[in-house]
């Protein structure tokens, strides 16, 4: 059974949409979203990029028919759960908040708010005053509260600040996952200090205005110096060497081997900016 990829349906719908007008029949490609994740907290529902689709519609007795020629994956998907994802929708029901009472809160909504406020406060002072005049009242509503018709959203506004600081903390910490992984910080000991050592190698001929083109690779980059002439050409070889040979060749790398080849990367601006000595 043929099983389609994630994100290839506009090949299906478009390829069936042309099959359908080489025929003669009217038929149209069409984009959208299709399901969307319910948020318990927010009491609304997600749609998101990963809801995007597209299908078919044909013309057919005067009314358009929908047609989906996309094969089913033949995953089986379960609805999601555990405390990372009741995290996630906490935090997404509170940027839904953030937006409607801080980022697009105008003077109406502000109207609004301060007239369900006052509706709110003077049905306390009247469910107090007659729990007063009862005595004790009863049983059930010993505090008054029970006939209260409003229970006003800004208090989302006070959850919205406590969590929103959370929200952002943690964007930033996946943010610096990936620039780490990207970095090479999620690599064996040895390929991570290969990454680090080629990354200032390459800081100091930046400096020595021969930064690396990106598309030469760092072999090329160390042939070229040495055909140019460049003073450093030797150390810039023996780091790129070094890179290479742990990097993508599995050799070792030990600590003493990676700081004295660091300490030569460093010296590599000095030394080119020396003059050559004439004849």
């Amino acid at each position: 059974m043929f099983e389609a990829k994630a994100g290839h349906c506009e090949y299906f719908s478009t390829a069936m949409a042309i099959m359908m007008r080489a025929l003669g029949v009217p038929a149209r490609n069409v984009t959208g979203f299709l399901g969307a994740d319910y948020n318990p907290y927010g009491d609304y529902f997600a749609v998101r990029n990963g809801n995007a689709h597209s299908w078919v519609e044909i013309l057919a007795e005067g009314r358009w028919i929908t047609f989906d020629p996309t094969p089913a994956s033949g995953q089986v998907f379960a609805s999601p759960s555990g405390f990372t994802v009741k995290l996630q929708q906490m935090i997404d029901a509170m940027r839904v908040r953030w937006a409607e009472y801080v980022v697009e809160y105008n003077i109406r909504d502000q109207a609004r708010a301060l007239r369900g406020l006052a509706n709110w406060y003077r049905s306390l002072r009247s469910g107090q005053d007659d729990s007063m005049s009862r005595g004790d009242g009863d049983a059930d509503d010993k505090d008054g509260l029970s006939n209260i018709p409003f229970r006003p959203d800004w208090r989302w506004f006070i959850a919205v600040v406590c969590v929103a600081g959370a929200g952002l903390l943690l964007d930033r910490w996946r943010r610096k996952q990936r620039r780490q992984s990207r970095a090479g910080r999620r690599l064996d000991p040895d390929r991570d200090r290969a990454v680090r050592l080629y990354l200032a190698l390459e800081g100091s001929l930046r400096r020595a205005g021969q930064a690396r083109p990106a598309d030469v690779t760092p072999s090329e980059h160390a042939a070229e110096l040495g055909r140019s002439g460049f003073l450093a050409a030797n150390e810039v070889r023996e780091v790129t060497d070094a890179y290479l040979a742990t990097r993508f060749g599995g050799d070792p790398l030990s600590p003493a081997d990676y700081h004295r080849l660091r300490q030569l990367s460093r010296a590599i601006r000095s030394r080119a900016s020396r003059r050559p000595p004439t004849a």
